[in-house]
């Protein structure tokens, strides 16, 4: 004797306990991921090299910054420091404090260092500055994040029409 099921008596497979387990623990990483996201801290530059001047071994320039603050939060006090790009990251020189970064506004600030000429070197051969924010913690302390610099871009020099003939 032949027994056919129809369409509906066919049994849906229930999921296991543990692809169920996984399926919550994916949620709450997923909630996790997104609460510490918001919390990041985010700061993307630009930034601009002039007044060159070169001596043996250092480089004396301006640096000036436009920093974005993404993070959220406004920011009383915080610092912008330039250090070397080597393993170590020695401090170059810092920026005036900042007072006041709104939230999701930017800044600028500019100083003049004196750089080593190899760090110079690597910036011109495409290398960016080392930057650091530092940030209040609100408890006394202090929290350093990293700023994100890109080149300014360049803009095409304006070209005489007189000239041109």
């Amino acid at each position: 004797m032949f027994l056919s099921i129809s369409p509906l008596q066919r049994r849906i497979p229930r999921p296991s306990r543990l692809s169920a387990a996984c399926g919550v623990l994916f949620v709450f990483a997923l909630l996790f991921s997104t609460s510490a996201s918001a919390q990041r801290r985010d700061f993307p530059a630009t930034y601009r090299i002039t007044q060159i001047s070169e001596q043996d071994n250092s480089v004396e320039l301006t640096l000036s910054l436009t920093v974005h603050n993404y993070s959220g939060a406004a920011i009383e006090d915080c610092g912008i420091v330039l250090k070397s790009s080597d393993p170590f990251g020695t401090l170059i020189g810092t920026f005036d404090l900042v007072k006041f970064f709104p939230s999701f506004k930017d800044i600028s600030v500019s100083n003049r260092f004196t750089v080593p000429r190899a760090e110079y070197e690597r910036w011109m051969q495409g290398a960016r500055p080392n930057l650091d924010i530092l940030l209040p913690d609100g408890e006394g302390g202090t929290v350093v994040d990293s700023i994100d610099p890109r080149p300014e871009p360049v803009r095409p020099e304006a070209t005489n029409p007189e000239s041109a003939n």
